[in-house]
C-alpha cells in the first residue's frame, strides 16, 4: 500500500514537472522578446557574413587574385541591404581596387559610395584614384570636397590634415 502511494506521488511529481517544462517551452516560443532576440541573432550572423566576405575579398585582391576578389565583393554587395552596408562595401571595394592599382574601378566604386552616402572618405578615394589616373582637375575637386567634409575640430587637433591637403593642392596645381 505504501509503495503504491509512493508511486502515485512520483507519477504526480513527474507529470507536474513535464507540464511545467512544456508550459515554459510554449511561453518561450510565443514570447515577442524571444522572437526579437532571434531576429537580432540573424542580423548579427548576416553582419558576420558581410564582414567575412569583405575580408576575404580584400585578401584575395591583395594576393593578386583580382577576379576572385571582385566576385566576393559582388557577393558582399548582394548581402548588403541597408544603405550604410552598401556604402561600406563600395568603399572597401574602392580601396581594394586603389591598392591593387585598378584606378578606374576604384573611381567607379568610390563614386557609388559617394552617391549612397557622401563622406570625406569617399571623396578622398575618388581624389586619390583620379590623381593616379592623371585627372588633376577632378582630383583637386574631390580633395577639396574631402577636406571640407572633415570636421573643424579634427583639423584643429590634427594640423597634419591641413598640411597634407595643402601639399596635395600645390602638387596638383603644377
Amino acid at each position: 500500500m505504501k509503495q503504491k502511494a509512493f508511486l502515485k506521488i512520483v507519477l504526480i511529481i513527474t507529470a507536474l514537472l513535464i507540464a511545467t517544462v512544456v508550459g515554459a517551452l510554449y511561453l518561450h516560443s510565443h514570447n515577442p522578446k524571444t522572437k526579437s532576440i532571434t531576429k537580432n541573432q540573424a542580423k548579427q550572423t548576416k553582419q558576420l557574413t558581410l564582414n567575412e566576405l569583405l575580408q576575404k575579398a580584400d585578401v584575395a585582391v591583395s594576393l593578386d587574385k583580382y577576379d576572385e576578389g571582385q566576385t566576393l565583393f559582388k557577393k558582399a554587395l548582394a548581402v548588403a541591404n541597408a544603405k550604410a552596408e552598401q556604402t561600406r562595401v563600395e568603399l572597401a571595394w574602392a580601396l581594394a581596387d586603389l591598392n591593387s592599382k585598378h584606378y578606374t574601378g576604384a573611381v567607379g566604386h568610390a563614386q557609388k559610395a559617394e552617391k549612397l552616402t557622401p563622406t570625406a572618405q569617399s571623396a578622398k578615394l575618388i581624389a586619390t584614384a583620379d590623381e593616379s589616373l592623371g585627372n588633376k582637375s577632378d582630383a583637386l575637386k574631390y580633395y577639396k570636397i574631402s577636406f571640407d567634409r572633415i570636421p573643424t575640430t579634427d583639423k584643429k587637433y590634427d594640423p597634419d590634415i591641413t598640411l597634407e591637403y595643402n601639399n596635395k593642392v600645390k602638387a596638383l596645381a603644377q
